[in-house]
């Protein structure tokens, strides 16, 4: 049994709504020079916490800075996670009591009891903010890296979700049997080891990320493509989920095409990852993720869009039933040029049918253009 995320219908009238009230509020903006400028797609690197200490990519940046100057980009991502197998919630019913936290004598009665049964149980919160300075090289070609700082501890989204949850009559999904922002990551696969971690993750810096990329002339009819090459540095704390301890590296491949009023990028990615040193043990193999996003423009400033994303666990050869599936998440999105800044607005949420990703999540971002 998994756990199901919320409706996606639900959520996408609070997206669609939130859009709403935010389109005017962006047309009120101060005055600046008119860019022909798309920027990204509208989707986000995964924030599931088993994820977060990986190599993942975000949607491409289909620009490059000029030659010798340098783009800043600053973002701050928080999701919430929540999912398991029937077990946990059923032995913290007797084991427990409800309402506080699920401990390792738990994790391990049910080891003992059902050793041949694939068990889960992931419930926490992330804040990744990341700082992003990008060089242009040559006309065609540049140099990125990457900052990230992760906390789990930072604050929880438990009581809106749970409140979402009634005012859309969707089900809790045992999240009122555990304390608001608890950190409990167990996984065991059929007739494999049991892995449990419920300490506190210490707030760190990440793994840094380096990233080469080639971006051609865009072609006359709208049409343009490019290629990211990224390498993960073992620069966070692996025992406190901000890094896997090992290097990853990847590629991703855009293709867009963009008219007056609209745009459409469709992307692949792969990362092969390196050593998983997280308390945690699960072992991992290469992935690939999908892309395909779709964007309007409300004026030359404002950009309003959505994507789906499709994305292969880095699990998937562990057999973790929900944990090593395919997932898949949608996302809405809202930003606005101004002179030199552009300030963006994200929402994503998990298909609840598909392998787990961070149920809901919420980023806010700035690029500073040279």
């Amino acid at each position: 049994m998994t756990v199901p995320s919320t409706g996606v219908s639900g959520f996408g009238r609070a997206l669609l709504a939130t859009a709403v009230l935010l389109v005017p509020f962006s047309a009120a903006g101060q005055a600046g020079d008119e860019s022909a400028e798309w920027g990204r797609a509208f989707g986000q690197r995964s924030l599931y916490v088993l994820h977060v200490p990986l190599l993942d990519f975000g949607p491409a940046d289909p620009e490059l800075p000029q030659a010798g100057r340098v783009q800043w980009s600053f973002e701050a991502g928080y999701a919430n996670s929540f999912s398991h197998s029937w077990h946990a919630v059923t032995f913290h019913g007797f084991l427990g009591p409800s309402g506080t936290p699920f401990r390792r004598d738990e994790a391990e009665r049910i080891h003992r009891d059902f050793p041949d049964e694939t068990v889960w149980f992931v419930d926490a919160d992330v804040l990744r903010t990341a700082l992003d300075a990008r060089i242009g090289l040559t006309d065609t070609t540049s140099f990125s890296v990457e900052i990230p700082y992760i906390s789990h501890q930072a604050f929880t989204g438990d009581r809106f979700i749970s409140g979402f949850h009634r005012a859309f009559g969707l089900s809790q999904a045992g999240r009122g049997d555990f304390p608001e922002g608890a950190f409990v990551a167990m996984t065991q696969p059929a007739g494999g080891p049991l892995g449990f971690s419920a300490r506190a993750p210490a707030p760190g810096f990440g793994d840094a990320v380096a990233t080469f990329g080639w971006r051609p002339p865009p072609a006359g009819s709208g049409e343009s493509f490019g290629v990211d090459v990224a390498v993960k540095a073992p620069s966070g704390r692996a025992r406190d989920f901000n890094g896997s301890g090992g290097w990853d590296a990847g590629a991703l491949f855009f293709l867009a095409r963009s008219g007056a009023k609209w745009r459409v990028d469709a992307e692949a990615s792969v990362v092969v990852p390196g050593a998983w040193k997280v308390p945690v043990a699960i072992s991992t193999a290469p992935f690939g993720r999908a892309l395909l996003g779709i964007t309007r423009r409300l004026g030359q400033r404002t950009r309003i869009g959505a994507s789906l994303t499709v994305g292969q666990s880095p699990f998937h050869r562990a057999g973790l039933d929900a944990v090593s599936r395919v997932g898949a998440e949608v996302a809405l999105g809202l930003e606005r040029d101004f002179s030199r800044w552009t300030p963006r607005l994200l929402l994503t949420e998990n298909l609840a049918p598909a392998g787990d990703r961070a149920d809901v999540g919420l980023t806010l971002g700035i690029r500073l253009r040279p």
